[in-house]
């Protein structure tokens, strides 16, 4: 409703203008303007974007630039050094030093579709896009966004191996279109541990929200229902329903038994595509 600016941090991946950042730093109908660490200036158009997984390509007219060197997310461990750099709060070129934390996060504050890499680097807003490298220079890792209400030293990325898979996909397709259900799930957990990692013992999957217009909410699935099997397959938790819907494409049905109060039901859901991956 206004005029705004943002800005955020890339990567160049191509020698022919391509450059990867994050999806949520590039909102629909965005002018798009990038900055070289040599001062040149170049319009970008969007390539692709995934919000599936929080990235998205644009492209500059610019040929001949020099492409980082990603590193091997497998030679990983808590404890290597881990450099971000990006722009901070617009302070361009910055770096900040710290180690990695963890591997493999599940993070739903942020996207739960991606295992991140944890990292007490500062990450700060203006960094989200920009490279996680090791002590070698090579990225490992894309930066996402940091724990606020008060943490510190809580930050994340996305893996490289991840982001390179995405990023060549939307070169070359422009789009993925992934298989969406359109709700919001919680583990019915007993023995859910106190820390937010551990693994618990959950029983069930409870429908927490549904998104409006979305394929569950037109197939009649509501808050509260209990999801019991997908395909006539127990399902206990809400990555087992996850797989599911990884494992099916767009425009598939899933056949969903239902727990509602006393009543059981089944329902039918045609499984949309990611919403911003069409």
């Amino acid at each position: 409703g206004g005029y705004g600016q943002a800005q955020a941090s890339g990567l160049v991946i191509s020698s022919e203008g391509h450059i990867l950042t994050n999806n949520h730093v590039i909102p629909q109908n965005t002018q798009i303007r990038i900055t070289m660490s040599d001062g040149r200036e170049f319009d970008a158009k969007i390539v692709g974007r995934d919000s599936y997984t929080d990235l998205a390509v644009v492209k500059i007219n610019a040929k001949g630039l020099p492409v980082a060197n990603f590193g091997d997310i497998n030679k990983m461990h808590p404890g290597d050094w881990a450099i971000v750099i990006g722009s901070p709060y617009g302070f361009d070129h910055s770096i900040s030093l710290g180690v990695v934390s963890a591997l493999d996060r599940k993070v739903a504050d942020f996207n739960h579709h991606v295992p991140f890499i944890q990292t007490d680097a500062a990450i700060n807003p203006g960094n989200s896009g920009g490279p996680l490298v090791n002590i070698d220079g090579e990225v490992i890792g894309i930066a996402t966004g940091a724990v606020k209400s008060g943490a510190r030293g809580i930050a994340f990325a996305i893996p490289i191996d991840v982001a390179n898979r995405v990023a060549k996909k939307l070169i070359r397709d422009g789009r993925i279109a992934r298989p969406y259900l359109g709700i919001y799930m919680r583990d019915i957990d007993p023995q859910r541990k106190k820390a937010r990692t551990l693994p618990g013992n959950p029983i069930a999957v409870a429908v927490a929200n549904v998104v409006p217009s979305g394929p569950a909410d037109i197939s009649g699935l509501r808050r509260g229902d209990i999801i019991l099997k997908v395909n006539g397959t127990v399902v206990n938790s809400s990555d087992e329903v996850r797989a599911f819907i990884k494992s099916s494409a767009a425009g598939d049905i899933l056949l969903m038994s239902i727990q509602r109060g006393l009543n059981v039901i089944e329902k039918r859901v045609k499984l949309g595509v990611y919403p911003d991956n069409l």
